[in-house]
């Protein structure tokens, strides 16, 4: 079987790395290396970042009008409770955006050698790894 684009190299075929391809091959004695870089804020979020965005800009103007309306008054329950409410959406705010950025700033590093495969995931905070014998 001829594949398209395909070299032959005794018995096996190399195939051409496609013009598109983010991925690096790194070829070595014991083995080989493919790292996958990240794939950015907007790709890498999928959306969420842009959301969390838009949430954190709707909270803020909420929280200003809302600070704005209780000024007047002199009881600090009053201002306590909103603000307490007001405090749970900003963290939910941080929060989805912090995953946002977390998930944009993810790379892998797949590692063959001739025993052993090793799958990194690293992003923001301590890298995971993944090994087969």
């Amino acid at each position: 079987m001829r594949l398209s684009g395909a070299e032959p190299l005794g018995g096996l075929h190399r195939v051409r790395r496609p013009k598109k391809a983010t991925a690096e091959l790194t070829e070595s004695p014991g083995g080989i290396s493919v790292t996958l870089p990240p794939r950015g804020f907007v790709k890498g979020s999928k959306g969420l970042g842009a959301f969390a965005i838009v949430w954190l800009v709707f909270i803020g103007v909420f929280t200003a009008f809302w600070v704005a309306a209780a000024n007047g008054t002199k009881s600090t329950l009053v201002l306590l409770f909103p603000m307490l409410i007001c405090g749970v959406f900003w963290l939910v705010g941080f929060g989805m955006l912090f995953g946002a950025i977390r998930s944009g700033r993810r790379r892998g590093l797949i590692d063959a050698t001739a025993g052993e495969l090793v799958i990194t995931r690293q992003s923001v905070g301590k890298p995971k790894v993944d090994g087969w014998t």
